[in-house]
């Protein structure tokens, strides 16, 4: 092991065998090595103890084995441009920490392109990712340069180089990924004034639960005798505050034991859903969150290892497009609650219909047959159901037999959860993620009195059991 200093650099330089067949080494190979540094103002004195290095430490990812880098090119060897750009994005703070990632794309165009609409599109400021963006930007696919967070650039061996301008007509798009979690939720929190539960037909209780540091608080709102005829908004007797880290848990208990087939959630009334509007200021670009149990938990816990002809993933895309074509995002109010409309028969009518009329949470009648992706699902394995659709296999399972039922129940509702939140814009507010469930203190309500009990049961910061919430802005 050696060491150099210059005026700029210190160089640290160490030797050891890749693999030591120690077990508590750490065995070297071309993965990122995460390495921690400390540094003190001075050198270190043969012999003595070693000085604290106080704040002056952290970590880096690093590369340590692969070729040498490339050396920098000789001044005179080539020729440099800087490349301005006027139609970018106007930010009036610095945002460099929230750029996620960057990817230039070339744009492929034929022969008979109209070039003065790509002259328009250079000119323009962009658009939002994955928005209403022109059919023509699906010409531009090809990826050519990519940076990512902690990424240095590229560097090109001297035999290697990227063509631009190759030929007429020659158009780049540039990718820009932010993230920027702050945005979503005021740091000081929101303030929640009324919030409506909505189930359909087999809903018997509802309840908004909220979690703060670990802890249950009263439920923002509850109904233990829910009617699908009577949903009126509640307006809190007083503003609630949710601030950031806190949890909210909308849940749905449901009654199907007069029904001859299983029940799926969806939007036909003889479906399920389960969902908790929350009307709050200040106004947010939060739209909504929602949660759904991973599909190869979702089988497996069922008791199904692998269909034909598809995959898990597949499987998976499937059933989350076929949600979010229907699942609105920036969804209006759907009635309007003035004061005095909580004991007004006249007003909960007209919120009915409101809900009746917006399809996305209520379609009358049944789904249909034949019309689930689960009909489309034959079972490969295991082979004791092989060959049976995954709702013939729904059909069949015992339960009557409440111990096999209970089990199922508890693995729904304290295992894994898929979650994600919207922003107004479509776009992902909190990024997919499998969660599963932490701890908390639960709530409960005795008489004029409230404890706080010990329970192992919980839901994950702003993850909705059952379904989804939204938020109303």
């Amino acid at each position: 092991m050696r060491g150099v200093q210059n005026g700029t650099h210190t160089i640290i330089e160490f030797r050891r065998v890749l693999d030591t067949c120690d077990p508590d080494d750490y065995v070297l190979s071309a993965d990122t090595v995460r390495i921690i540094w400390a540094l003190h103002d001075s050198d270190p004195q043969h012999g003595a103890e070693m000085v604290y290095h106080g704040e002056k430490r952290g970590a880096q990812s690093i590369h340590l084995l692969g070729p040498p880098p490339v050396p920098k090119a000789i001044a005179g060897h080539f020729t440099n441009w800087d490349i301005t750009l006027k139609n970018v994005p106007r930010h009036r703070e610095k945002h460099s920490t929230m750029v996620h990632h960057m990817i230039m794309h070339e744009c492929e165009l034929d022969k008979n392109a109209n070039v003065l609409i790509w002259d328009n599109f250079a000119k323009e400021e962009g658009r939002m990712c994955y928005s209403d963006m022109p059919p023509e930007w699906e010409k531009c696919l090809t990826p050519l340069v990519a940076w990512a967070v902690g990424s240095k650039g590229e560097y090109f061996p001297d035999h290697v180089g990227l063509p631009l301008a190759g030929k007429t007509n020659s158009y780049y798009m540039l990718e820009v990924h932010f993230d920027n979690p702050l945005m979503v939720f005021p740091k000081d929190g929101i303030n929640v004034v009324s919030v409506m539960l909505h189930s359909h037909l087999a809903g018997r209780k509802l309840k908004l639960r909220h979690i703060r540091a670990g802890k249950e608080l009263a439920p923002l709102a509850e109904d233990d005798h829910y009617d699908f005829n009577y949903q009126q908004s509640r307006s809190l007797s007083q503003d609630t505050p949710i601030l950031p880290g806190d949890g909210l848990i909308t849940e749905c208990s449901y009654s199907t034991a007069l029904r001859r087939k299983p029940t799926l959630g969806g939007y036909s009334t003889q479906e399920e859903m389960c969902l908790a509007f929350v009307l709050h200021y200040p106004r947010t670009q939060l739209a909504g969150c929602y949660s759904i149990p991973p599909v190869k938990y979702f089988f497996e816990t069922l008791g199904i290892r692998e269909f034909y002809g598809k995959d898990m993933m597949e499987i998976e895309q499937a059933l989350l497009e076929e949600k979010v074509e229907v699942i609105p995002t920036t969804t209006p109010k759907p009635f309007e609650n003035k004061p005095g409309d909580e004991m007004s028969p006249e007003a909960n009518m007209r919120a009915i219909m409101a809900l009746r009329n917006a399809k996305e949470y209520s379609i009358e009648g049944d789904n249909g047959e034949g019309q689930s992706v689960f009909d489309k699902l034959v079972i490969k394995d295991p082979l004791e159901f092989r060959n049976l659709t995954f709702t013939d296999h729904l059909q069949n399972i015992p339960y009557n037999e409440t111990i096999f039922t209970k089990k199922i129940e508890e693995y729904f509702y304290k295992g894994l959860h898929l979650t994600f939140c919207r922003k107004r814009d479509d776009s992902l507010a909190i990024k997919e993620n499998i969660e599963k469930l932490p701890d908390f203190q639960e709530y409960e309500k005795r008489g004029k009195y409230s404890v706080q009990l010990q329970n192992q049961n919980a839901l994950f910061i702003v993850i909705i059991k059952v379904s989804h919430i939204k938020f109303y802005v």
